[in-house]
């Protein structure tokens, strides 16, 4: 077998590969007519050749002022379209919100979450869990009004770090994602964490972690070739969740913070399980 065999076998599929996607997006092409216009996507590629992946958001302003505030463009195999400008965003997100609720598949969501929970919830089952959460914490005295408050109180924390840093070039991805976490977690637990909390830290990493790893191609390639040698990871995974749950302060927070679930832990009991009655 000489050099030169593995190199036509490779083109010969590279030949074939590109073949099948041309002939399965004209076979799709009349589900596509109505499409917003825009740039003509290659095969494989679609338009990544044109974004510019550190500021992706310059190229797609570009393409809206050459083919209008709706726009389509190709992300690999992935077709999507793109909305520029508040008023068509307002449309789509505000006025016609029931029509643009839904949200693309992700593979590694569906593998371990199989669609259940508010966060990987889709479609019907999506809007049934939101209409009891939103009740249930209604019920409990959670409202916009509350939300407010948390949102103002995390404010003040987060302007408070700002000014310590006197003038001086600072990173503020961290110090955002810890103060969006925080009325998040205050609002869950009735606390918040220190912006420097190593237990909050490491949460914050971990979400940002499996948000990273969820968009990653290379991830949703290895959920289809599964093999033993993955379980390595898995158990590591869970070794940090355990290190998580475990730690003091998640601990603390845990015991003492979370009234709401117990007092609705309890009242769904209370209404569920009926009341046995002796008939003599």
């Amino acid at each position: 077998m000489t050099l030169a065999d593995p190199i036509v076998i490779l083109l010969l599929f590279v030949v074939t590969f590109v073949f099948i996607l041309t002939v399965k997006r004209g076979w799709n092409k009349g589900a596509c007519l109505n499409f917003p216009p825009g740039p003509r996507p290659l095969p494989i590629l679609g338009n990544l050749h044109q974004l510019n992946l550190k500021r992706p958001y310059r190229t797609l302003l570009e393409l809206s002022e050459k083919y209008g505030p709706v726009f389509s463009i190709q992300m690999g195999p992935k077709k999507m379209v793109v909305l520029s400008g508040y008023k068509m965003v307002k449309e789509a997100l505000v006025n016609q919100a029931d029509a643009f609720a839904e949200r693309p598949r992700i593979p590694i969501f569906e593998k371990f979450a199989r669609g259940n929970g508010i966060i990987f919830a889709h479609g019907e089952n999506w809007k049934v869990m939101r209409r009891f959460t939103l009740t249930t914490l209604r019920d409990f005295g959670m409202g916009r009004r509350t939300m407010e408050n948390k949102i103002l109180e995390e404010c003040d924390y987060l302007i408070k770090d700002f000014e310590s840093h006197k003038g001086s070039s600072f990173d503020t991805m961290n110090m955002m994602n810890a103060a969006v976490s925080n009325v998040i977690v205050s609002i869950m637990l009735g606390e918040r964490f220190d912006y420097e909390d190593p237990t909050f830290l490491r949460l914050i990493h971990l979400i940002n972690e499996s948000v990273r790893l969820s968009g990653s191609p290379m991830v949703t390639l290895l959920l289809y070739i599964y093999t033993s040698h993955m379980k390595t990871k898995k158990m590591s995974s869970k070794s940090c969740f355990i290190d998580l749950n475990g730690s003091s302060a998640c601990g603390r927070l845990i015991e003492t913070g979370p009234i709401i679930y117990k007092a609705m832990f309890i009242i769904s009991i209370h209404i569920t399980v009926k009341p046995h009655v002796d008939h003599e």
